[in-house]
């Protein structure tokens, strides 16, 4: 069974992984309810942009390729290039309470180290409460142990890890490389002392940037690629139809301005 890890030097923490397939379940579910599939997807196949061969035929297929798609798989439109994932999760950014966002950003970032500083801690822990009290994180899958380590003091950072890839702290986020006499013996990372890695792994997660830092001033405007969420595509999209139908009417009025013909209700 995998694990969500939240680490301190000090203490650790775990979550039944089963949250994170039910974070991306719900990250693919919001993201993709904003457009109307049942009914209205034409216009949205021409924006996808793939290397493997992408069969959407219909609102059924694209809800599929919402929640798995090829990972390269993007929308491609005027305001850049957007991958499926970002899209979603953008979405869900836009829209969500603060435990949604929390719950799609330790979606996105948990293999990556996403990370609360000591002082944000608490607050942390109080969104994590939130999101038990409203059904959003599900009980009885560890979350009470994550904020009970977030609560218990606030002097470390606290730093995020999924157990199906590297572990916590790692001499890759650190920068760190083994001396030169013996270059190829990663191993030698292991017997450094603990404060000396985690000191090394942070200064390499704030250095790394990309939002990875969970913070209240920043979670409500977080964002990922491009920053384009379902709304954005939808907006140039009716922009789009608006400037065709105002093309249409010009059209329709210089036809009529040059046969004399009055034009119907129906073509303006």
């Amino acid at each position: 069974m995998s694990r969500i890890y939240f680490h301190s030097p000090s203490d650790t923490a775990e979550v039944s992984g089963s949250e994170r397939a039910y974070f991306s379940n719900l990250v693919a579910k919001i993201g993709s309810s904003v457009f109307d599939l049942d009914h209205d997807v034409e216009w949205l196949k021409p924006l996808i942009k793939s290397q493997e061969e992408v069969w959407v035929k219909n609102g059924r297929d694209l809800a599929l390729f919402f929640r798995v798609p090829p990972l390269e798989a993007c929308f491609q439109t005027p305001k850049g290039d957007i991958g499926i994932f970002q899209l979603t999760l953008n979405t869900t950014m836009r829209v969500g309470s603060a435990p949604i966002k929390l719950a799609a950003k330790i979606h996105a970032q948990c293999e990556i180290h996403c990370w609360v500083d000591g002082p944000n801690r608490v607050w942390l822990a109080d969104i994590i409460e939130e999101g038990l009290e409203d059904n959003i994180f599900r009980s009885g899958m560890g979350w009470d142990s994550v904020v009970s380590l977030l609560k218990a003091r606030a002097d470390e950072p606290v730093v995020c890890s999924y157990s199906v890839c590297e572990q916590f702290p790692n001499s890759g986020i650190a920068g760190w490389k083994p001396p030169e006499d013996d270059s190829e013996n990663y191993d030698l990372w292991y017997d450094l002392p603990d404060d000396e890695k985690w000191k090394m792994v942070m200064s390499g997660l704030k250095e790394a940037g990309g939002c990875l830092e969970l913070r209240p001033d920043s979670l409500p405007t977080d964002g990922f690629g491009c920053m384009l969420s379902a709304f954005d595509l939808i907006a140039m999209h009716n922009e789009e139809m608006r400037l065709k139908e105002e093309a249409r009417k010009k059209a329709v009025r210089e036809e009529c301005a040059r046969t004399g013909k009055l034009p119907s209700i129906m073509d303006l």
